[in-house]
């Protein structure tokens, strides 16, 4: 897979993307047959609209933009109108095309004409839909958020400036922000079925992506055939504690398994045999790294940074970790253990780590991120969460959230009995969650809770990373590609 498609697939909440390590061998223990009633169609079918279809990208004819009026507020369908931009790949079998898949890589923000145009969808899938996705109002090619510094993707925005920087976006962006959400996007994805003349269509999210399948499933369900949301988040869930707990999580299985692979043994969480701090022990030498930044920063070695502080370190951590590069991950606590900080400097310098600043995901427009993290109903966070090992990374993240100073407030916080009113509407609808085991953006606590709220089977990945549908796993591909093809299929769930 191309390193532009890992980070394209792989978008979420907290920073750098990543690819999960290892194909492991498919164990399908105490696996259920759900199944799933057929879904009716509608009686009617809008007629398609004449779109200017146009290459995306002349280096890539076999992908298709076209714009789309949509309006600003659903409310008031006659009003303001926005444009978006619609991408397509038609189906390569069309005698055998079943209809149209949209897919989302979450960011939020983040773009899907580049995910239609690099997502390696099975060719099982790619025969028989055509695959589709609608940029998400706000970016760069829907008519974008404004704010300043956020005329270019992956902008640095430091914590001091937070309250400044939200207040630019609402001088800058005016009365957009108010409706750059996940429900307008539903709209915007049911307005272009109804543009393409699908009376149904299914839907593929990654990540964040979650928020527009449950905001489309809840509201335009009669058009909704078969969806899979591969590592959703949980909106009944303050986001930077459940983050916290995920980094908490995966920490203590690489740990585990660093020292398991000292010894030969098998570490689905490190991804292979050996690990270096296995020698004296992978808790001790964490221990010990951690404690040289007990008086303050470190004098940093080489390039980028004059010293190294605790959260430029834990930062660093969270990176890696989440990158599921977990043998550089083991040589930098080790080497900070041992009294250098060689390792840790270049790391931070080659991925542009700087723990006073805070970057957004992968390839997601920065105003529209904020936008719609600030804007889509969200349990908040009520102070930095309490964290073992990335206690200072936690100070520093909540300190550097906008929300609180962004110009226009949240939609209404979700409270737990509407939440699970709001999931579970629509039950029924052929659903499957995918989750990876070690995954430290969108926590496996909030895939399991989401299955059980819908009643819709849950695949994992036994692995490090986020995000695995389209990424080479034969167990998990041939999965959701069966569901996709006929939902009312019986569908295994379980490990993969």
């Amino acid at each position: 897979m191309s390193a532009r498609c890992a980070a394209l697939v792989a978008v979420a909440l907290f920073g750098a993307t990543t690819t999960p390590t290892g194909a492991l061998a498919a164990v399908l223990a105490g696996a259920t047959r759900p199944t799933f009633a057929t879904v009716p169609l509608p009686t009617t079918v809008e007629s398609p609209l004449l779109l200017d279809w146009k290459p995306c990208d002349a280096s890539l004819v076999a992908v298709q933009c076209a714009p789309l009026s949509v309006p600003l507020s659903y409310d008031h369908p006659s009003g303001t109108s926005i444009t978006v931009t619609l991408a397509r790949r038609v189906a390569h079998g069309p005698k055998r095309r079943i209809g149209a898949l949209f897919v989302n890589p979450g960011g939020p923000g983040a773009s899907a004409i580049d995910l239609v145009r690099d997502l390696p969808l099975p060719d099982a899938l790619t025969e028989v839909f055509d695959i589709v996705g609608v940029e998400p109002r706000g970016t760069e090619r829907a008519t974008p958020v404004r704010c300043e510094g956020s005329a270019l993707k992956g902008t640095t925005i430091s914590a001091v400036t937070a309250a400044s920087y939200a207040h630019s976006c609402g001088q800058l962006s005016g009365r957009l922000l108010a409706f750059i959400d996940s429900d307008a996007m539903a709209g915007d994805v049911d307005a272009a079925r109804a543009a393409l003349g699908e009376p149904t269509i299914s839907m593929l999210t990654y990540s964040y992506g979650s928020r527009l399948a449950m905001a489309y499933r809840r509201r335009f369900s009669g058009h909704l055939r078969a969806v899979v949301m591969d590592g959703p988040v949980d909106p009944d869930q303050p986001a930077l504690a459940g983050h916290i707990a995920a980094l908490e999580t995966t920490l203590a299985a690489f740990l585990h398994d660093c020292d398991r692979a000292g010894s030969g043994g098998a570490a689905p969480a490190t991804g292979g045999p050996g690990c270096v701090l296995a020698r004296r022990g992978a808790e001790p030498t964490l221990e010990a790294a951690e404690a040289r930044f007990a008086r303050g920063p470190l004098p940093a070695t080489g390039v980028g940074h004059t010293t190294i502080d605790r959260a430029t370190f834990e930062t660093v951590m969270v990176t890696l970790l989440a990158a599921g590069n977990f043998r550089s991950l083991a040589q930098v606590i080790n080497d900070t253990a041992s009294g250098s900080t060689t390792w840790l400097t270049s790391a931070a310098a080659v991925l542009g780590v700087d723990a006073g600043s805070f970057r957004p995901p992968g390839n997601a427009d920065v105003g529209a991120f904020e936008a719609y993290l600030c804007r889509d109903p969200q349990r908040p966070d009520k102070g930095p969460p309490p964290s073992r090992h990335f206690g200072a990374y936690s100070a520093r993240r909540y300190g550097a959230q906008r929300c609180r100073a962004w110009p226009v407030p949240h939609l209404p916080t979700i409270d737990a009995t509407l939440a699970r009113r709001t999931l579970t509407a629509g039950t029924g609808l052929a659903t499957v969650i995918v989750a990876t085991t070690y995954d430290v953006r969108s926590s496996l606590r909030w895939a399991e809770a989401l299955a059980t709220d819908l009643g819709a089977p849950l695949i994992r990945f036994n692995a490090a990373g986020h995000a695995i549908v389209g990424q080479g796993n034969a167990c998990i591909d041939a999965q959701v590609t069966a569901f996709l093809i006929t939902p009312s299929t019986p569908l295994l769930s379980g490990d993969c």
